[in-house]
């Protein structure tokens, strides 16, 4: 047990991922000394029960473990040592092919109690929910609009970055995690065009910009953030708001501009080779460090902003046109 405790608390292993390590050998490399010695005062230690024994004879035979994972045996049939959430839940797996061995499952309380091993079948899927009706998903219908999967976007990213936060550097996440925050932002952004220009021409504009819902149709098929910033400035602006709240604030359009410059097209998040016919090419060429966190949590910031500020106030306005235009006909102007 205080082997798995020691690969939760390795952030390296997470980065490099199980088909970089060479064996046991490397994995117990990026393990803090502490966990491969024998504790000296029990302090922070599992509890004593079977799973603790079991791990370390596994270990022992995980060099020849791996060497017949890479030969092709199959992780359905050979797995050395894992982990599985189930239930809230960490459990050790231990298991060789065609033998199954008993486990410890270490209870929020610290306590053991013996489990069976599920079947690699059954290791392979996700949990099920514990309601029937919990399985059931809802989709569609007048309801479902760009804010709605904006929030839903919004909602995996915050997920997966709050995971990459509490659980170490994990080098898979982050392209994915700023798609996640780029999408939502983009979305949002189009829901609040479209409701921009529905206030204007509630209001009666006949002005210059072409309004009608099939000319937003084709202005809104881009991917483009800068773009579709600059419309919604335009339409704004020609709503009857307060002057500094005709056009999207400087610190947010500082961070669209930014977003813009690192993946204009929508595809450099998305995929690792962008670009069509001679111009494709690596979406990252080079290799970079890069503070995550600070990129990441401003993104987070821009894309709540908009999807519950921006979209807020947008809706107020559009309530407040409603019931004074039903006042005034009601007063017979």
């Amino acid at each position: 047990m205080r082997i798995a405790q020691g690969l939760r608390r390795a952030g390296p292993l997470q980065v490099l991922g199980a088909h970089r390590l060479q064996g046991v050998d490397d994995a117990l490399a990026f393990l803090p000394e502490d966990v491969l010695s024998e504790p000296d005062d029990g302090v922070g230690d599992a509890p004593d029960c079977a799973g603790d024994a079991r791990t370390r004879p596994l270990l022992q035979r995980g060099q020849q473990d791996t060497a017949d994972f890479v030969q092709g045996e199959g992780v359905r049939a050979r797995i050395g040592i894992g982990r599985q959430v189930r239930d809230g839940q960490d459990d050790v797996l231990n298991q060789r092919q065609g033998e199954q061995l008993p486990k410890a499952v270490v209870d929020k309380a610290g306590g053991c109690h013996p489990d069976g091993m599920e079947e690699a079948e059954d290791r392979l899927s996700l949990p099920r929910p514990r309601w029937a009706n919990a399985e059931i998903a809802v989709w569609g219908g007048a309801s479902e609009d760009d804010l709605a999967l904006a929030g839903g976007y919004l909602r995996v990213a915050e997920t997966a970055a709050r995971h990459w936060i509490a659980h170490g550097p994990d080098d898979l996440l982050p392209l994915p995690i700023l798609y996640n925050y780029r999408h939502s932002i983009e979305l949002s952004l189009k829901w609040l065009i479209r409701k921009a220009a529905q206030c204007a021409l509630r209001e009666g504009y006949t002005g210059e910009e072409d309004l009608s819902p099939e000319q937003l149709d084709k202005r809104l098929r881009t991917h483009n953030i800068r773009r579709l910033a600059d419309c919604l400035n335009r339409y704004l602006a020609l709503l009857d708001l307060p002057k500094v709240e005709q056009r999207i604030d400087p610190e947010s359009w500082s961070q669209l501009n930014w977003l813009d410059s690192e993946d204009a097209s929508g595809e450099t998040y998305r995929y690792a080779m962008v670009g069509h016919g001679a111009g494709r090419a690596p979406a990252r060429p080079v290799q970079q460090n890069v503070n995550f966190y600070e990129q990441v949590n401003e993104l987070h910031k821009l894309a709540h902003l908009l999807w519950g500020g921006y979209s807020a106030h947008l809706g107020e306005y559009e309530n407040w046109q409603i019931e004074y235009m039903e006042a005034m006909d009601t007063a017979g102007y």
